[in-house]
C-alpha cells in the first residue's frame, strides 16, 4: 500500500552518484573560482564577453584534469587531487602577487632571467603579505578538498565512460571557446594573431593564457597575412598643400631584388611591408647636433611630475631649457624595465622581459653605440646594479657599447638597495669626460626603483631630510626623495663636463622605462593630480617627459606632437645627422612631419594597442575615439581614420616583434 522501501544498496548508489558528481565538478568549478577571483582583483568588474571565454576555458581545463584523475585508484586519485590543487594555488597566487608588485604578469619565457621576485625577495615578501586575503580566497578549493573531499567526493577508480565523458567535455568546451572568437574580430585577433599577455589574461583567463604563451613561444604567428592588407602607418588627416620634401631618412635598399630572391615567405612579407612604408623627411633639425657628444639615459621609474625647481634643479633646468615634448608617453609593453629600455635603445618594441636577452645575438646597425663607434666615438654604457640583469650585458654588447655594471668592472659603489646614481656618475664620469675623444655614453639608472618607502629604499632614506616638509603622503615624499638622487647624479655629470670644457658640446637625452607603477592608486592620483578611481585606465598616467637638452641651445623648442619612447632613437639619429632608414623602425622622428601613432599599452586595463595621434586618442578596449582639440576630421572621416590607424598599429606590433625574432636587420642590410 505504501510501496517498497528503498534498500540500503539503492541509497548507497544514490550517494555514490552524488559523490561522483562532486568529483566530476570539483576541478572545473575550482579553476573557474580562481579565475574569477584573480580577474576581479586585477581588472575589477565590467560586463563583457570575456567572462564567457574565461568560464568556457576554465571549465574545459578542469574537465581535462578530472578525466586524468578518474583513471587513478582511490588513494592515488586523492593525493594527486591535493597536489594539483596545491599547484593551482601557487600558480594563481604567484601570478597575482607578481602583478600587484610589477604591474605586469609573469611570462614563462622569462624563466632564467635575473628578474622578478627572486631578486627582490623582500619586496616580494611584502607584496605577498599585502595580498594575504586574496591568497586565503584562492586557497578555498584546496581547503575544501582537504577537509571535505573524502566525505563528499568519490575517489574510487572510475569507469572508462566516466573519464571519456570528462575528456569529451574538455574538447567540446575548448572547441566552443575557440569557435566563439570568430564572432568578434577583436577576440579572434587576440587569440590567433597578436599575442599580448594582458589581453590574453583578460580575455581568456590565466590558465588558458599559459597555453597561448607556450603556443606563441613554439609557433610564433606568421606575418604573411598582413602584407597585402596593411596600409602605410603614416596615414594623416587632410591638410593644406605642402611642398613635397626632396630628402628622406632612408638608405639605398633594393627591396625589389630582395623580394624577388627571397624564398622564406615570412621574410618576403616583411620586405613587402617595410618597402611600402613612407620614410620620414629630413627637416630643419637634421644634423643640429652633428659632431656633439651624447649622453643617453633610461631613468628607472621616473615621471616628470617629480620635477621641481627647488628639489630637482638640474632636471628642472634641462626640462625647461631644451626641447619640450608636451605630449610624450611611456607605454607598458609587458616586460617592465627590460621592454622599456629596449624601446629607447632600439626604436622598436617587444612585449616581454626577454627583449634585452634576445637582442644579444641580433644585428643592430641603427643602435647608437654602433652608429657612433663607426664615427670614431668612445661608446660606453653603465648600470649600477647586477650587470647580467635582464640579459643587459648581452644587449649592450650587441648595441656597440663597452658595458660596465656591478660584477664586471663597475666598482666603488656603496652596497645597498637601490644603488646610488650619484655614485655611479662620480665613478664613471672620469672615464670619458676628459678622454679627449668624442663620446656617446648610455646609462640605465636604478635609484628611482621601488619600493618607495623610507624604511625599504636606501635612496629614499638617504634624502629623507630634503622632503620632510613636503605636504604629501609618505610614499609620495619617498618617491621624490629617491628621484633627488638622480638629480644630483645629473648635476655631477654637468659639473664634470663643465670643468673639462665640453659641456657646450654635449647633449643629454633621457626618459623613463615606465611610470612609477609600484605606487598605489591613491599615491599616483596625488602625484599626478588625477582621480584615483580607474587611474590605470587613464591615458594621462602614461604621459611623461622626454628630456632633450644641450647647454648650447639658445632657447627652448616646444613640440606638441604625440610621441613615445620608440621615437627617441630615430629622432636622435636625425638630430645627429646619422645614416639610418626610417622605414625600418617602428618609431618615427618626432621633429618630422609624419603622423606616426603613439602606441599605448596599459597593462591591467586590457591595454593592448590603444593609440594617440594629433587627431585624437583611441581606446582599443572600449573602441571609442576621442578627437583632439585640433582634430580636422569629420565624423565620417574619423571612422575611416580609426580603421586605418588601428590596422597600422596592429601591423606595427606584428612587425616590431618580427624584427627581433627573425634578426631582420641582418637580412635586409647584408
Amino acid at each position: 500500500m505504501y510501496g517498497t522501501a528503498p534498500s540500503i544498496f539503492d541509497i548507497d548508489r544514490k550517494t555514490d552518484k552524488k559523490r561522483d558528481l562532486v568529483f566530476y565538478l570539483f576541478f572545473p568549478l575550482s579553476i573557474l573560482f580562481s579565475e574569477i577571483a584573480v580577474k576581479l582583483s586585477v581588472y575589477g568588474f565590467s560586463f563583457d564577453n570575456s567572462w564567457i571565454f574565461v568560464a568556457v576555458f576554465a571549465l574545459g581545463a578542469g574537465a581535462l584534469i578530472t578525466a586524468v584523475i578518474s583513471f587513478l585508484p582511490g588513494r592515488a586519485a586523492f593525493i594527486t587531487s591535493v597536489c594539483i590543487s596545491s599547484v593551482l594555488l601557487v600558480f594563481y597566487g604567484f601570478q597575482l602577487v607578481y602583478y600587484k608588485f610589477f604591474k605586469n604578469f609573469f611570462l614563462w619565457q622569462t624563466i632564467g632571467l635575473a628578474s622578478g621576485l627572486t631578486d627582490f625577495w623582500k619586496s616580494g615578501a611584502l607584496a605577498t603579505l599585502h595580498q594575504w586575503y586574496m591568497i586565503l580566497i584562492l586557497a578555498v578549493p584546496l581547503v575544501f578538498l582537504c577537509i571535505f573531499g573524502r566525505r563528499l567526493m568519490n575517489f574510487e577508480r572510475k569507469s572508462f565512460a566516466f573519464g571519456a565523458s570528462a575528456a569529451a567535455a574538455f574538447i567540446l568546451l575548448n572547441a566552443a571557446g575557440i569557435g566563439l572568437t570568430f564572432i568578434d574580430s577583436g577576440y579572434k585577433t587576440s587569440y590567433f594573431d597578436s599575442y599580448s599577455v594582458d589581453s590574453a589574461m583578460h580575455n581568456f583567463g590565466m590558465l588558458h593564457n599559459t597555453c597561448l604563451e607556450l603556443r606563441y613561444m613554439m609557433f610564433k604567428p606568421s606575418v604573411g597575412a598582413f602584407a597585402e592588407t596593411e596600409i602605410p602607418d603614416d596615414t594623416s588627416a587632410p591638410s593644406d598643400e605642402q611642398p613635397k620634401p626632396t630628402e628622406y631618412n632612408k638608405m639605398d635598399i633594393d627591396f625589389e631584388t630582395l623580394i624577388a630572391n627571397e624564398t622564406d615567405s615570412e621574410i618576403k612579407a616583411m620586405h613587402e611591408y617595410f618597402s611600402s612604408r613612407t620614410p620620414t623627411a629630413k627637416n630643419e633639425y637634421t644634423g643640429m647636433f652633428e659632431g656633439k657628444n651624447l649622453i643617453l639615459l633610461t631613468l628607472e621609474g621616473f615621471t616628470n611630475k617629480c620635477i621641481d625647481p627647488v628639489l630637482t634643479p638640474t632636471l628642472y633646468k634641462m626640462a625647461s631649457e631644451g626641447f619640450i615634448f608636451e605630449n610624450f608617453y611611456n607605454s607598458l609593453w609587458g616586460g617592465s624595465t627590460a621592454s622599456g629600455e629596449y624601446a629607447v635603445t632600439s626604436g622598436n618594441f617587444y612585449t616581454a622581459a626577454t627583449a634585452l636577452k634576445l637582442a644579444g645575438d641580433k644585428s643592430w646597425p641603427f643602435a647608437l653605440g654602433n652608429q657612433f663607434s663607426k664615427l670614431g666615438y668612445l661608446t660606453k654604457s653603465y648600470h649600477n646594479h647586477t650587470y647580467t640583469y635582464y640579459g643587459r650585458n648581452l644587449a649592450h654588447a650587441a648595441y656597440g657599447y663597452d658595458y660596465k655594471g656591478i660584477g664586471n668592472g663597475l666598482e666603488g659603489l656603496t652596497e645597498c638597495w637601490p644603488e646610488s646614481d650619484l655614485e655611479m656618475m662620480d665613478i664613471t664620469g672620469p672615464e670619458f669626460v676628459s678622454s679627449g675623444q668624442p663620446f656617446h655614453i648610455y646609462y640605465m639608472t636604478v635609484s628611482g626603483h621601488c619600493e618607495y618607502s623610507f624604511n625599504d629604499n636606501m635612496m629614499c632614506y638617504k634624502n629623507r631630510e630634503l622632503v620632510k616638509d613636503m605636504q604629501a603622503s609618505d610614499s609620495v615624499r619617498a618617491y621624490y626623495a629617491c628621484q633627488i638622487e638622480l638629480d644630483r647624479a645629473l648635476k655631477s655629470l654637468v659639473d664634470q663636463l663643465d670643468a673639462a670644457g665640453v659641456l657646450e658640446n654635449t647633449v643629454f637625452a633621457m626618459c623613463a622605462d615606465h611610470y612609477p607603477y609600484a605606487l598605489d592608486d591613491a599615491a599616483l592620483a596625488e602625484l599626478y593630480g588625477l582621480e584615483a578611481e580607474g587611474i590605470r585606465n587613464n591615458f594621462d598616467l602614461y604621459r611623461n617627459g622626454f628630456i632633450l637638452w644641450s647647454a648650447s641651445m639658445e632657447e627652448p623648442v616646444r613640440v606638441s606632437k604625440p610621441c613615445s619612447a620608440i621615437d627617441i632613437l630615430p629622432t636622435l639619429s636625425n638630430l645627429f645627422g646619422l645614416e639610418y632608414d626610417s622605414r625600418l623602425m617602428m618609431g618615427s622622428d618626432i621633429l618630422s612631419d609624419s603622423d606616426s601613432p603613439v602606441i599605448l599599452n596599459s597593462v591591467g586595463t586590457i591595454g593592448s594597442n590603444h593609440w594617440i595621434t594629433a587627431q585624437g586618442a583611441y581606446n582599443a578596449y572600449s573602441k571609442t575615439f576621442t578627437p583632439s582639440a585640433d582634430c580636422a576630421l569629420s565624423e565620417e572621416q574619423q571612422e575611416e581614420y580609426v580603421k586605418k590607424m588601428s590596422s597600422a598599429v596592429l601591423a606595427k606590433e606584428k612587425y616590431s616583434i618580427k624584427i627581433m625574432d627573425t634578426d631582420y636587420y641582418a637580412k635586409v642590410l647584408k
